[in-house]
């Protein structure tokens, strides 16, 4: 299958436009998976609480960049969750 068939399957019509979103797959599963985990929490992980800060504070980071560079390209996410 090619891209033009592909589009169309998916309702293009010539003339319109089409927001397609693309994304990376991340086999290590997503942010809720690893909060489910533990990773986060003093109680549930091996790490001492420097650690633990500090993989909070520097996820919370990579997510304000990613939501920041997005909005820096107008585009509005509209469904930020864990």
């Amino acid at each position: 299958m090619n891209l033009t068939s592909a589009l169309r399957g998916l309702g293009a019509k010539e003339g319109q436009y089409m927001t397609l979103v693309l994304m990376e797959y991340c086999d290590a599963g997503n942010l809720l998976r690893v909060i489910d985990a533990g990773m986060f929490s003093l109680q549930k992980s091996s790490w001492n609480i420097r650690v633990v800060t500090r993989a909070l504070l520097r996820t919370a980071i990579e997510i304000a960049q990613g939501m920041m560079h997005l909005h820096q390209l107008d585009i509005i996410h509209g469904d930020l969750k864990p």
